[in-house]
Formats: C-alpha cells, sequence, structure tokens
C-alpha cells in the first residue's frame, strides 16, 4: 500500500500537465496529435507500463531513503559511530 500511492503520483501529475484545459492543447498542437490518433492508441497498455515504471521508481525511492544515511537522518549515524567511542 505504502508504495502504490506514491506510485500514482506521476500519473496524476501527468493526468493535469496532459488535460486539455492546462497544457494539453499545446501539446497535442506542437506533437502534431490529433483527437483520431489519442482515441486510437493502446492507452491501457500504455498506462499499465508507466504504473509500472511508476511503480519500480517508488520502490527504487524507498530502498533509497531507508538505507541511505544521510536521507535516514545523519543523527542515528553520528549516535552510533560515536557512542561506541564512548
Amino acid at each position: 500500500m505504502a508504495l502504490f500511492v506514491p506510485a500514482f503520483i506521476p500519473m496524476i501529475m501527468g493526468f493535469i500537465w496532459y488535460h486539455e484545459k492546462s497544457f494539453g492543447k499545446a501539446w497535442a498542437a506542437g506533437a502534431g496529435m490529433t483527437e483520431e490518433k489519442m482515441k486510437s492508441g493502446i492507452m491501457p497498455l500504455l498506462f499499465g507500463i508507466a504504473f509500472l515504471f511508476s511503480l519500480q521508481l517508488a520502490l527504487a525511492m524507498n530502498f533509497q531513503a531507508v538505507h541511505d544515511p544521510q536521507v535516514l537522518g545523519a543523527t542515528h549515524c553520528y549516535r552510533w559511530h560515536y557512542e561506541a567511542r564512548i
């Protein structure tokens, strides 16, 4: 559960970014996309692959945050390193 919620954040940001009321029309004009091209795509497959990549990114960031002492907090490593000498 803790990895699935962050995996949806890039997708939500993409929905906002490419929505026609924000930058969607400008993006479609710049990319040469039409309504027919957008509707003929294999959107479930593309969204599924995007979600898997987002899940992989969330897993990697979770692993980095748990195992990196600078992200975890220098106080934990500081205490362990210096209390062992006392």
